[in-house]
C-alpha cells in the first residue's frame, strides 16, 4: 500500500511554494494515473468497495460514518490512529478522462493541486492507494455547507461579504499557484464554526473532467467552460453567481443539465436595490459579465474591491448586542440580536465575550502576542467583559467537554454558550499583499453567525502594539459601546509594550507559570521567557513585576528582587487597574505592610473574581504571614477553577495540617484518593499522609506513582523516604530525579541532604562543590549572584552537621558577605544558635517574629531556663509546627528537654517533630539527632528495649558515615550500654 503524508500547511496569497512538496508530485500524478487505467465505476456499488463501511479500514483509517457521495466518490469520515484526529477520507471513483492526456499534463496538474496551502483552503493531509483503491485525506471540517445554509434564507450583507472575501483569498492564492478550481459553487464552500469559510476541491473537476463541458456545475459555469475553455475569470464568474445567490436566494441564469442562460446573449443580470449598496451591485454584476473580457481579470483585485466595500459599509452602520442569559445549575444560554440602531444601551449594561486562540498562519512568531494584547486593550472597557480563561476551564470540566490543547472557535462557542456570553471573539493573523495582517472576527455564539469583521495590517512586528488597538476600538464600537466610555481607553503601549517580540516573550512566560503550577518545585524556570522579554523591552513592568514575584516566594536576595519591583512601581500608573493592584500589593508585601497588601489583594479579586494570579498572590502572602486559616478561603477557589494544577491542592493540604485539621485532611485525601491517577493526585496523597503521620503509608504511595509515571516523580520517593529515615532510598531517588529532570536547579543540594541523612557530610560537600565549580548558570539580571548565596548556605548548613562551631561560623560569615536579612540568615541563625554559639546567632537574625522567639528559646535554655524556653517553643508550634522561616518547634523542644533532662518531654517531642513532613535543609540532621535523642530518653527511662531498638535504627543509618562523625561516635556510646 503507498501513502504520502503532506506537511503543515504554510498560509499567504501568494506563497512561495514550499520545497519540501516538490516530491509529491510523482506520488499523487501515479495514483491519478491509476485512476485512469481502471473501468468507470458506479459510486456506491459493492463490487467496487464492499469493505466501505463502518468499522472498515482505508489504509490507516479506520471508518467512522459516510459523510456523502458524489461525481468523484465517496466521503468518509475516519480515525486517523497513528496521529489520533479525525480526518474526512475521499475514496475516489476509478473511471476519467485524464486517461487522454499526456503524462507531463498529469505531472504539472497533480503537482498545482498538491501546492495548494490556504486557511481558505481545505487541507489535504494525505493520499494513497489501499484495496479499496485510491484515497485523499482531507481535514474534516465543522460547520455547514453553504449550499444547506442558502436553503435557510438568504444571508445578511455582512455575512455575504465576509464569506465572499474568503473565497476571493482562496482565489487568489490558487491562481498564484496556476490552479484553477472549475467547480466553485456552495456546496463546495464550507462554513465553520470561527464564520470562516473553507473551499473545497480545488483542481479535482479539471483533473476528474466531472461536470458538464471541462468539469463543473452548470449553474456556475461561466459561458466559455461549456466550450471547453475557461481560466482563472471563470472562477471570478462563479464567485459572482454566488454572492448574488447569497444576497437574493436565486441565481442570476437559469441552467439545465446540458445548457445555460448564461451562454445566451443579452446584458449581465444585476441585483436588487435593497439587496447590496451600490459598489457591490456594480462588482457583482462585472462578475457575471458572459463576455470573461468584461469581468475583473484578477482574483486579488476582487478580493480588495470586496474589502473595502465591508470598510465603507462598517463605517456606516451602526451594531449593538442585545444579549440575556438565562442560568440552571449547569449550562447557560445566551441570546443575541443585532439591531440597526443609534441610541445607545444604557449605561452599565454589559456584554461577555470568550476570547478564543489565535489562528496565525502570517509566519510571525511575533503576532502570537495577538490575544493577550487585544486582552489588555479591552480591559478598560465599561462594555465588553471577557470571560476569564479559568472560569472557561471550570465550565469545561463542569459539561465534561473532552479535553483540548487549545480554545479554537467552535470550543470557545460551546463554552460561550455555558457562561451565558453573546459573543466569541475569533483573533487571527495571516499574510496578505507580501505584509502581515491581524483580525479579530465577532461570532454570535448561538447561531455561529458572523456579526463582523475587523483587521488591522503589521507592516513590521512593533507595529502589532497600534495594530491591536485599532481591533480593541472596533470591537467596542461594533458592539455598541457608549461614546462616552470608549473615550477610556488604555494603549497596549502603556498597558503592556510596544515590543511585540517582548510581549511574545511575557505571554510565554505566562503560560510557563500556569504549567509549572503542576509541578511547583520548578518555577523558577519560567524566570527566562521574562528576561527575553526585558531583553527586548528593558522598561516592560509587567515582565519585571513577574520576576519580583517569582524571586519572593524562594528566599531570593533583596537586592535581586528589588531593582524589578522598582522598575514595576515606576509604571504602576500606566497600567490597568488590576495589575496595579497586584504590584502595589507586592510591594506592600515586601515592606511588612501585609494588611495594606491584603487591601489590594482583594481589590485584584473584586475586579476579576476568577483570576487565579490575583487568588494564588493572596493565598501566598497569608502563607507567608503564617496564616493559614485565612488562606484556606482562597486556596479552594483555586482548586476549584484549576483542579488540575497541584501547587494550590498541596498548599491547601499544608494549611490544613498545619492547622491540625486531622478530620479535614482525611475527608480531602478521601476526596482526592478517588481521583484518576496523576500526578496531583499522587502528590497531594503523599503529602496528606505525611501530616497524618502515616510517612509508610506515603512511601508505598509515592512508588506507585514511580512504577506509573517513571522517575519523574522520584521525588516522591524522596521525601517520603526521608520521612521514614531510609537515606539510603531517599539519595537513590535524589538521583534519579536528577536524571530525570536535569534542568532542574538545586539537583546536587537534593542528593546532599539524603548523603547527609546517612552521616557522609564529606561526601555531601564535595558533591556541592564540585557542582559549583563546574559552573553556576547566573542569570543577566541576578548582579547579586542567587546561586553563588544558594551554594554557601547549602555548605554552611552540611557543615553544621558535622557539630563543629568554629566551621559553622566560618561558613555563617561567608552567606552574611553576600547578603543578610533573607529566610537562609534566619535559618542559619538557629542552626548556629543549636551548636552553641550564641553570639554569632543574634546579628544573623531576620526580623521574622518564628526566628526571634526561636532564638530566645534557645538562649533561655542555654542560660539553665528550660521551662521557659519550652514555652516559648510550644506557643510557635501551636501557631504552626512546621514554619518555612525557621526549624521546626518540636524538633528544638525535643533539643531543649533533653538537654534538661525532661525525657518525657523529649520523647513526647520527637514524635511530633516525626508527624511534621521532612523540609529544609536541616531536616536530615534533626531526623538523626532525634533517633539519637529517643534512644537517650528511653535508656533514662528504664526502657531499654526501646533505647536498643532506636540505638540500632542509628547505627544502621551511619553504617557508611563519616568515622569522625561526632554523631557516630554518641550513636557508639549509646549503643554500647546494651
Amino acid at each position: 500500500m503507498s501513502k504520502q503524508a503532506i506537511p503543515a500547511p504554510e498560509s499567504a496569497d501568494s506563497p512561495a511554494r514550499p520545497a519540501d512538496r516538490e516530491h509529491l508530485t510523482t506520488q499523487l500524478s501515479a495514483l491519478l494515473a491509476e485512476l485512469a487505467r481502471t473501468d468507470e465505476i458506479p459510486v456506491g456499488a459493492a463490487a467496487w468497495s464492499p469493505e466501505l463501511r463502518p468499522g472498515g479500514s482505508i489504509g490507516r483509517f479506520r471508518i467512522v460514518r459516510e459523510l456523502g457521495k458524489g461525481g468523484f466518490g465517496i466521503v468518509f469520515e475516519a480515525d486517523d490512529g497513528d496521529l489520533g484526529r479525525r480526518v474526512a477520507v475521499k475514496v475516489l471513483r476509478p473511471g476519467t478522462r485524464i486517461a487522454a492526456h499526456a503524462q507531463g499534463w498529469l505531472e504539472r496538474e497533480a503537482r498545482a493541486v498538491a501546492s495548494l496551502n490556504h486557511p481558505n483552503i481545505v487541507t489535504l493531509h494525505d493520499f494513497g492507494n489501499g484495496p479499496a483503491g485510491p484515497y485523499l485525506v482531507f481535514e474534516l471540517l465543522q460547520g455547514t455547507p453553504l449550499d444547506l445554509r442558502l436553503r435557510r434564507a438568504p444571508l445578511p450583507l455582512e455575512e455575504a461579504l465576509t464569506i465572499s472575501i474568503d473565497v476571493a483569498r482562496a482565489l487568489v492564492h490558487a491562481h498564484a499557484q496556476g490552479v484553477v478550481h472549475r467547480d466553485l459553487k456552495p456546496a463546495n464552500v464550507h462554513l465553520g464554526p470561527d464564520g470562516r469559510a473553507k473551499v473545497l476541491d480545488f483542481g479535482l473537476a479539471h483533473l476528474f473532467g466531472r461536470g458538464g463541458g471541462s468539469g463543473g456545475t452548470p449553474a456556475y459555469m461561466a459561458p466559455e467552460q461549456w466550450t471547453g475553455g475557461g481560466d482563472a475569470r471563470s472562477d471570478l464568474f462563479a464567485l459572482g453567481v454566488i454572492l448574488f445567490e447569497s444576497l437574493t436566494g436565486r441565481r442570476p441564469y437559469r441552467a439545465e443539465k446540458s445548457w445555460s442562460e448564461a451562454q445566451e446573449p443579452g446584458p449581465a443580470p444585476v441585483l436588487p436595490l435593497r439587496a447590496a449598496p451600490a459598489g457591490l451591485r456594480k462588482l457583482v454584476g462585472a462578475l457575471v459579465e458572459r463576455d470573461p473580457a468584461k469581468r475583473p481579470q484578477d482574483a486579488r483585485d476582487v478580493r480588495d474591491a470586496l474589502l473595502a466595500i465591508r470598510r465603507a459599509h462598517a463605517g456606516r452602520v451602526r451594531r449593538r448586542v442585545f444579549a440575556g442569559a438565562v442560568a440552571s445549575a449547569v449550562v447557560a444560554a445566551s441570546v443575541a440580536g443585532w439591531l440597526f440602531a443609534t441610541r445607545e444601551p444604557p449605561a452599565g449594561e454589559r456584554t461577555k465575550a470568550v476570547l478564543a486562540a489565535l489562528e496565525n498562519v502570517s509566519g510571525e512568531p511575533a503576532l502570537d502576542a495577538t490575544p493577550g494584547l487585544l486582552q489588555a486593550a479591552l480591559a478598560p472597557s465599561r462594555r465588553v467583559r471577557l470571560v476569564p480563561p479559568a472560569r472557561l476551564d471550570q465550565l469545561a470540566r463542569e459539561a465534561r467537554l473532552p479535553d483540548a490543547p487549545r480554545l479554537d472557535a467552535e470550543r470557545a462557542r460551546a463554552l460561550a454558550r455555558l457562561a451565558g456570553a453573546a459573543v466569541v471573539l475569533v483573533p487571527s493573523a495571516r499574510r496578505e499583499d507580501g505584509r502581515s495582517v491581524v483580525e479579530v472576527r465577532a461570532v454570535e455564539a448561538e447561531s455561529g453567525r458572523t456579526l463582523f469583521v475587523a483587521d488591522a495590517p503589521v507592516a513590521r512586528a512593533d507595529d502589532l502594539a497600534r495594530a491591536v488597538d485599532v481591533l480593541a476600538d472596533h470591537v467596542r464600537k461594533d458592539l455598541a459601546e457608549r461614546a462616552a466610555d470608549r473615550k477610556i481607553r488604555r494603549p497596549v503601549t502603556q498597558a503592556v509594550t510596544s515590543s511585540a517580540e517582548a510581549a511574545r516573550h511575557y505571554y510565554e512566560g505566562l503560560d510557563c507559570l500556569a504549567r509549572r503550577h503542576a509541578a511547583p518545585s520548578a518555577s523558577t524556570g519560567c524566570a527566562k521567557q521574562f528576561e527575553d522579554a526585558l531583553a527586548d523591552d528593558p522598561g516592560f513592568a509587567l515582565a519585571h513585576y513577574q520576576l519580583a514575584l517569582i524571586a519572593s516566594p524562594q528566599g531570593a536576595p533583596a537586592e535581586w528582587s528589588r531593582p524589578h519591583l522598582q522598575a514595576a512601581l515606576g509604571a504602576v500608573d500606566r497600567l490597568p487597574a488590576r495589575d496595579s493592584d497586584l504590584v502595589r500589593a507586592l510591594a506592600a508585601r515586601h515592606a511588612g505592610r501585609f494588611d495594606e497588601a491584603a487591601r489590594l489583594y482583594e481589590a485584584a479579586i473584586a475586579e476579576s473574581p476568577d483570576d487565579p494570579a490575583a487568588l494564588q498572590a493572596a493565598a501566598d502572602l497569608q502563607i507567608a504571614r503564617g496564616d493559614w486559616a485565612a488562606s484556606l478561603r482562597y486556596l479552594e477557589k483555586l482548586v476549584q477553577l484549576a483542579p488540575e494544577q497541584e501547587e494550590p491542592l498541596m498548599e491547601w493540604v499544608e494549611s490544613l495540617g498545619r492547622l491540625g485539621r486531622r478530620d479535614d485532611l482525611r475527608e480531602l485525601a478521601a476526596r482526592v484518593e478517588a481521583e484518576p491517577r496523576s500526578a496531583r493526585r499522587s502528590q497531594a496523597l503523599v503529602q496528606a499522609q505525611l501530616w497524618l503521620g502515616a510517612p509508610e503509608r506515603a512511601l508505598a504511595v509515592a512508588r506507585e506513582a514511580v512504577a506509573e509515571r517513571g522517575d519523574a516523580e522520584a521525588r516522591l520517593v524522596r521525601i517520603a523516604a526521608m520521612a521514614t529515615g531510609d537515606f539510603v532510598a531517599a539519595e537513590a531517588a535524589a538521583r534519579a530525579e536528577a536524571a530525570a529532570l536535569p534542568e532542574q536547579p538545586g539537583r546536587s543540594a537534593l542528593i546532599a541532604r539524603a548523603l547527609v541523612g546517612q552521616g557522609r557530610v564529606r561526601d555531601a560537600l564535595r558533591l556541592v562543590d564540585d557542582a559549583a565549580a563546574n559552573g553556576m548558570r547566573v542569570s543577566r539580571f541576578d548582579p547579586s549572584g542567587v546561586q553563588e548565596l544558594t551554594y554557601r548556605f547549602t555548605r554552611a548548613m552540611l557543615v553544621a552537621a558535622r557539630w563543629d562551631r568554629a566551621a559553622v561560623a566560618g561558613e555563617a560569615a561567608r552567606v552574611v558577605a553576600l547578603d543578610h536579612g533573607t529566610i537562609y540568615t534566619g535559618t542559619l541563625a538557629l542552626t548556629v544558635a543549636l551548636v552553641g554559639d550564641d553570639a554569632r546567632a543574634a546579628p544573623l537574625a531576620d526580623g521574622s517574629r518564628c526566628v526571634r522567639e526561636s532564638l530566645d528559646a534557645l538562649r533561655a535554655a542555654h542560660a539553665g531556663d528550660a521551662t521557659a524556653a519550652l514555652a516559648r517553643l510550644a506557643v510557635l508550634e501551636a501557631e504552626d509546627p512546621a514554619p518555612t522561616a525557621c526549624l521546626a518547634p518540636a524538633y528544638l523542644a525535643a533539643e531543649v528537654a533533653s538537654s534538661a533532662g525532661d525525657h518525657r518531654e523529649a520523647l513526647a517531642a520527637v514524635a511530633r517533630f516525626r508527624r511534621v513532613p521532612p523540609a529544609g535543609q536541616w531536616h536530615p540532621s534533626a531526623f538523626l539527632r532525634s533517633v539519637l535523642i529517643a534512644a537517650r530518653a528511653h535508656h533514662a527511662l528504664g526502657d531499654d528495649a526501646a533505647a536498643r531498638r532506636e540505638a540500632d535504627r542509628l547505627l544502621a543509618i551511619l553504617a557508611r558515615a563519616d568515622r569522625d562523625l561526632p554523631l557516630l561516635r554518641d550513636a557508639r556510646a549509646v549503643g554500647a550500654r546494651f
